[in-house]
């Protein structure tokens, strides 16, 4: 759609599930979006399918994907994080996480972060191919990380938020909200701004997790937050996949 006119420039049906939280990605003229079991890479000028990738995923994968110098990083229902290559679409390596990866992944500095829906955040050195470390967030998690000043920030069990070491996957602190944080965190210039099932808007320090301010709402608060500064700079992070 033409972002000034709203004006339709084409149309591509992909069979995605009618649960599928997963968001397009768009790199270099490129659309990455996962419909179903399949991840489709389309022509972002007039909608035509360049390829597609089975994920060999028995139900459709709510991940989306994050593309990073020429791979695209996707995760799937079979407990697999894949590596595709984003201009053939052929694999370059899969990981089994053990468990169903319905998050989506986020990559800094050489590391791929991604929750499990066995009560864990992975963060696999793209490197080596490897699980570097994993940490027990206690339950199931469908939110992005976000990596920030060398920490990691993510919703773990019982209406907790914690920080964890990037390069260790030790625990920095955790503190205790009224309710879950529903929306992926976004961190600027030392604050995490993110959504949460109580209605409420809250933002807290990176240091300790201690509450800046809140700001009530007319209900929960899925969607995740977007950040404008001063300079006009522009951070957020979505339930999609992304590169910090």
């Amino acid at each position: 759609i033409d972002a000034i006119t709203g004006i339709k420039k084409w149309e591509k049906r992909i069979v995605i599930s009618s649960k599928s939280a997963n968001n397009p990605t768009v790199v270099d003229g490129v659309l990455y979006i996962v419909g179903n079991t399949k991840l489709f890479a389309l022509n972002s000028s007039n909608g035509n399918e360049i390829w597609n990738f089975d994920l060999q995923s028995a139900n459709n994968s709510p991940s989306s994907p994050a593309v990073v110098n020429g791979v695209v990083y996707v995760g799937a229902n079979n407990n697999s994080i894949y590596a595709i290559d984003a201009k053939i679409g052929t694999k370059r390596w899969s990981l089994d996480l053990g468990s169903a990866i319905e998050a989506s992944p986020t990559i800094a500095n050489g590391i791929l972060y991604i929750n499990g829906s066995l009560k864990s955040l992975h963060a696999v050195d793209l490197a080596t191919e490897k699980i570097k470390w994993t940490y027990n967030t206690g339950d199931q998690n469908l939110t992005s990380p976000y990596v920030y000043g060398g920490s990691v920030f993510t919703d773990r069990v019982g209406s907790t938020f914690s920080s964890v070491d990037a390069l260790k996957g030790t625990e920095n602190w955790f503190v205790r909200f009224p309710s879950s944080i529903a929306s992926s965190p976004v961190v600027v210039d030392g604050t995490i701004y993110a959504g949460c099932y109580d209605n409420k808007m809250y933002a807290f320090n990176t240091s300790d997790g201690k509450v800046v301010w809140s700001f009530l709402t007319g209900n929960k608060i899925f969607a995740s937050p977007c950040v404008v500064d001063k300079k006009g700079q522009v951070f957020h992070s979505t339930l999609s996949g992304s590169q910090q």
